[in-house]
């Protein structure tokens, strides 16, 4: 094992804070294999991506599987379409798969840290804890609440790390007519951990940071709501 990393990362014309951040903080790793699907999902914005081997720009029409206009579905919803386009480019060249958002960024060690972890408890699919910019831990869920038959816990899509292996569980564009676990990923996790019954491990280390966007002071469904 090579332990080589696919990471997705989907956007939506925000090349300055993906560059910002999430870029920033992946060319960071400590961990150096890995390669980085960027999938510009819509318009094309091109932005200024360093020259590295690692990075591939994927530019894709936009397609709505949810009421266009409706920020809480677009925020559920929104970025089914490029993670599976992304998803698509995994090949067996890879050992493990993770997600970032371009808003968000991740400690130096993540990568290593969580592939570490994995390894020692023979897991399929970990996470880990994230933080805000105020630097309070999130509080990560409970499955019994997602109406999953476990009694883990599930840190947020920003911290995972999974085995390649599930790189055909793919995104659905449409979770957000769902009742419950409605967002792309807690809807992702219900299914993949249904199909496949993985082991499951949680980290209680914290391994990224969380802030608004530029000129929003909520995160998550609140700053889509708002």
């Amino acid at each position: 094992m090579n332990d080589k990393v696919a990471i997705l990362l989907p956007t939506r014309n925000r090349w300055r804070i993906l560059l910002d951040r999430a870029l920033k903080s992946i060319l960071n790793q400590t961990h150096k294999n890995w390669h980085l699907f960027i999938v510009h999902d819509g318009l094309i914005n091109e932005g200024i991506v360093p020259t590295d081997d690692r990075v591939t720009v994927n530019y894709i029409d936009k397609v709505y599987t949810y009421p266009k206009g409706d920020k809480k579905a677009e925020w559920l919803a929104g970025p089914c379409n490029a993670l599976n386009f992304a998803l698509s480019k995994v090949n067996e060249s890879f050992d493990y798969i993770a997600r970032l958002d371009d808003e968000d960024e991740w400690e130096p060690d993540m990568l290593e840290t969580m592939i570490k972890f994995l390894k020692f408890g023979d897991y399929d699919f970990v996470s880990a804890l994230w933080k805000d910019e105020k630097g309070e831990n999130h509080k990560p869920y409970s499955l019994r609440d997602m109406d999953i038959d476990d009694e883990g816990i599930l840190g947020g899509v920003q911290t995972w790390l999974y085995k390649a292996k599930y790189k055909d569980i793919l995104y659905d564009g449409k979770c957000w007519k769902k009742s419950w676990n409605a967002n792309n990923e807690l809807d992702w996790f219900e299914r993949f951990y249904n199909q496949c019954h993985p082991k499951i491990g949680h980290s209680t280390k914290v391994v990224c940071t969380i802030k608004p966007r530029p000129g929003e002071t909520e995160i998550g469904s609140k700053a889509y709501v708002k």
